[in-house]
């Protein structure tokens, strides 16, 4: 595929329409148009993100995340970890 294309700019090319709007909370509460059942597998797998991704914000805030991140343990080399294996 195209490098730098969006993924709207590829599922157009291939003829598919992702119906997708930014919705801060679960679809059920969107306009009647958002309720509708996904029309393709695209669609439907960037619905579900939407409402886990929505879901883990409210779970583990970003700062929770960034704090985490910071007094985690230095990331092992996974090359040097394959070749001593």
């Amino acid at each position: 595929m195209g490098i730098g294309m969006s993924l709207n700019d590829i599922a157009t090319k291939q003829g598919t329409r992702i119906r997708r709007s930014y919705r801060t909370e679960y679809p059920s509460e969107g306009t009647k148009n958002e309720q509708d059942s996904p029309q393709n597998i695209l669609e439907e797998i960037m619905w579900v993100k939407e409402i886990e991704v929505a879901r883990f914000k409210r779970i583990k805030p970003l700062e929770m995340v960034k704090k985490a991140v910071e007094s985690a343990p230095p990331v092992r080399d996974f090359i040097g970890a394959l070749k001593e294996s």
